[in-house]
């Protein structure tokens, strides 16, 4: 749409509904990207592109989409098209509805050319960088993500969960397993004081092990190792 307005500069609005086929919407592009090289006038994009630009928008990554995310970036960038802030849910598209079969991203979005004017430049430059700064968010995250995966030990990952709240709370659970926060003692009562409890080994083991009360071949238990021959 050719849009005026007396009083004010003439300006282009495209309405897009992406097609979810990967090669249509390349198509589209190369259309927009056509239109923009014979029109200078300030131009607004908004609508369903049907593709993400960073792993944050999506609640599940892989390589497809990763790779989908670099072209609609790049393409971006050579319009050079400006992000215009939004309000709202993060993610304007979901489906499924247990855990397993959920998906959701945020396919909708509006974009402008460096048309609009002087007005809008400080605009336009702070959204730059918050397009920068989520970028770096997003590879932090990731990194923080690998690192507790990593530490967590565990043997599957969904992608793109980012759930590291999970993974830190396995590390956790397994120091706590690794602990010993309380033993019984002769009277088969509890001891929780960290240094009672360091206490009561000590004299334990040193009352075992005193030249008077060495324990006896015959007191030391043989059920639960294999056994060695005594040597003659």
């Amino acid at each position: 749409m050719d849009i005026k307005r007396v009083g004010d500069t003439p300006w282009y609005f495209t309405a897009v509904y992406a097609s979810p086929d990967p090669m249509k919407r390349r198509e589209l592009w190369d259309e927009l990207k056509e239109f923009a090289s014979t029109h200078n006038k300030p131009w607004l994009i908004a609508g369903d592109f049907n593709d993400t630009r960073f792993p944050s928008e999506r609640n599940k990554s892989c390589n497809e989409t990763n790779r989908r995310s670099a072209r609609f970036n790049a393409w971006i960038d050579d319009m050079q098209l400006i992000e215009v802030e939004f309000s709202g849910a993060a993610h304007t598209w979901s489906r499924g509805v247990t855990p397993e079969t959920r998906q959701s991203g945020r396919l909708d979005r509006a974009l402008c050319n460096g048309e609009w004017g002087v007005r809008f430049e400080t605009a336009k430059g702070l959204l730059k960088l918050e397009a920068k700064l989520r970028k770096e968010l997003d590879e932090v995250m990731e990194k923080e993500e690998i690192l507790w995966y990593q530490k967590a030990r565990v043997e599957w990952l969904k992608n793109g969960d980012r759930n590291t709240s999970f993974f830190h709370l396995s590390t956790v659970i397994k120091q706590w397993r690794n602990k010993v926060v309380a033993i019984r003692d002769a009277n088969d009562s509890w001891i929780f004081d960290k240094e009672l409890v360091k206490a009561h080994f000590v004299n334990f083991f040193t009352k075992l092990f005193t030249e008077e009360s060495y324990p006896h071949h015959s007191v030391i238990p043989n059920d639960i190792f294999q056994e060695l021959p005594v040597r003659e």
